[in-house]
Order: structure tokens, then C-alpha cells, then sequence
């Protein structure tokens, strides 16, 4: 028994505690290029979600797109940014569900997958 509760415990306390999550992102590959004229060089992108909002950084300076799929698939969030080394879309509006994360970022795509709770 006290080991359960110690368990209970550990968990209660991480999720008490827990600020921004990250998102394992994959690199799709090239893919159609919404920012003509732009260079593709190996680069890294990564991002994370706190109280809904995704914020995502880069290791450039870029022009970007934040998707938002849902769990069938229908996109539930499009938006564009001016270059910047960051980009942040606010998900507030969003239903408790799974939905994958879609990232145009220095000519590559990248996608993962995150829970609103």
C-alpha cells in the first residue's frame, strides 16, 4: 500500500508542477515551399505547449507556418508569421483531444503530436 501511494504522490506532484511540455517533432522532408526564395540548410526547430499555446523556436531567422490538425485529420488551426526566431499560436479556443502539429519552417516540414487535456 505505501508504496502505490508513494507513486499516487510522485505523479500528483508532477502534474501539479509541469509548465510547458515539449512536442517531439520529425522532420517531414522538403516539401512545397510557402515562402518562394527561401534556402534550406540543416537547421533545428523545436516547440513546446503551456496552457495551450504551442511556442516555437528556430535556430534562424525565418518565415513560418503553424498547422493544427485534429484527430480525423481536419485542420482546426492555419497561420503564417513573419520571420523571427520564434513563433507562438494560441490553441485556447481548441477541444480536450489529440492533435498533430505541423511546422513549415527554413524549407522543411515538421510534425508532432500533442494532447489538450
Amino acid at each position: 500500500m505505501k508504496k502505490i501511494f508513494s507513486v499516487l504522490t510522485i505523479m500528483l506532484c508532477m502534474s501539479l508542477s509541469a509548465g510547458a511540455i515539449d512536442v517531439d517533432l520529425v522532420k517531414e522532408g522538403p516539401g512545397l515551399n510557402p515562402f518562394p526564395g527561401e534556402r534550406s540548410e540543416p537547421t533545428t526547430v523545436t516547440a513546446s505547449i503551456d496552457d495551450q499555446v504551442v511556442t516555437v523556436s528556430f535556430s534562424e531567422l525565418t518565415a513560418s507556418q503553424i498547422v493544427v490538425k485534429n484527430s480525423v485529420n481536419l485542420t482546426v488551426f492555419n497561420q503564417t508569421y513573419v520571420p523571427a526566431y520564434s513563433a507562438q499560436a494560441d490553441l485556447t479556443s481548441l477541444a480536450p483531444g489529440c492533435y498533430t502539429l505541423h511546422i513549415y519552417a527554413m524549407g522543411d516540414w515538421w510534425y508532432g503530436h500533442f494532447e489538450i487535456e
